[in-house]
Parts: structure tokens; sequence; C-alpha cells
């Protein structure tokens, strides 16, 4: 566990790592905006493209949000969350530039999650469990496993666009493909609205008090 000294010095640092993400990340969305200004002022987007770039970017605002409120609370302890925050910008950036391509869009996401569930880990691993009674498990990382479930789901998406279904099938190209941009579109909201842990924090119960809730 790190020293009061040790904190104080991460949590400089951290605060010039979020101003460099913050940066990066006003970029990434500057660039989304000119590469789409040739087809947004047309008009030139259909009603499933543009419904898979609002996806995209609730997907980018609610995860730009839920950064800011964990840093709030804990901030980094090691280089190794920096380094994950720096893979997951470019990913974010091939999402807005490849809404009109559904299989690299699932893909991406699918890599978000990964990536979001690795950052979540680290962030376990820098604030290990809270010793006392009634905390003598790891709190920390069955937070993050909560959420596992969400990987599995978002491949299945991925591979149920991607089957050979017959296009004279009832769930052609184009219908799977608003329904798996539905489906990350839901998946999107419910990860940084993850009700289980707040019931757990309402219900006081000994797991409830021994974690911190928040957004990763």
């Amino acid at each position: 566990m790190a020293s009061d000294s040790d904190d104080a010095i991460w949590k400089d640092r951290s605060k010039h790592f979020v101003n460099l993400v913050d940066i990066i990340f006003a970029v990434i969305i500057a660039q989304s905006f000119i590469a789409l200004s040739d087809s947004v002022l047309p008009l030139q987007l259909t009603t499933f493209n543009f419904f898979t770039l609002i996806v995209a970017y609730l997907t980018i605002i609610l995860s730009w949000v839920g950064y800011h409120e964990s840093i709030n609370l804990q901030h980094h302890r090691s280089w190794l969350r920096f380094a994950l925050d720096l893979v997951i910008l470019p990913v974010y950036l091939l999402l807005v530039n490849r809404f009109d391509d559904v299989g690299v869009f699932l893909l991406a996401f699918t890599i978000l999650i990964i990536l979001y569930l690795s950052w979540g880990v680290v962030k376990a691993w820098e604030y290990p469990k809270k010793k006392g009674a009634g905390c003598n498990h790891r709190p920390d990382y069955y937070r993050y496993l909560l959420r596992l479930p969400y990987l599995p789901l978002v491949i299945l998406v991925w591979l149920f666009y991607e089957a050979h279904i017959p296009q004279a099938s009832i769930l052609s190209l184009e219908i799977r493909g608003w329904i798996s941009i539905a489906i990350l579109g839901s998946i999107a909201i419910l990860y940084r609205f993850q009700p289980t842990l707040r019931l757990l924090k309402r219900r006081k119960s000994p797991l409830a008090k021994c974690m911190e809730i928040e957004a990763e």
C-alpha cells in the first residue's frame, strides 16, 4: 500500500495524466466532427448510420464522465492504468470513424469492454482490500466481476451479426445490424449505471461497507 508521500506524488502525477487524456480526447472529438462534416452537412447519413453514430458518441461521453468520477475518487497509482488510458483513446477514434462498418464497430466495442475491465482490475490492484471487521475479502475485484458478463454478451452480439444467415431470412444483415447496435447502446448505458452495486450500498451490506461505489 502506498505511503502518504508516495500517494501525494501519484495524486499530482494523476492530474497531469488526466489533463493529457482530456487534450487527446478533445482532439479525437474534434477530428471526428471534421471527418463527419462532409456527410452530416449534406444530410447523407442513413437512419441506421445515424443511430450507430449516436451509440458511438453515447459510449464515449458516458465513458469520459465515468472516467473523471472514478479518477476523482481514486487517482492513478501506477503507470499501467495511464497506459490503458492511452490505449483506450484510439479505440474511441476507431468507433466514430468506422461507424458505417458494423463489423468493425462491433470489434471496436468488444475491445473497449476488454480494456474497461482491465482498467478496473488495475485500479483494484492499486487500491488493495481494506483490513478490518467484515472486510477480509477482496470487494474491489468482486466489483468488476459483476461487470464481467458484459464481455461474453458483446462477443455473442458480434458473432450474431457476423453469422452466415440467408438474406431471405427474417434476420437479414440489416435487421441483425439494428439489433446489434441497439444492444450495444443498452450495454453502454448499463455498464455505466450498474444498479447492483448501488443496491448493495443502499442495503448497507458488509460487502458494500468495504466497497467504494463509483464508475470506472
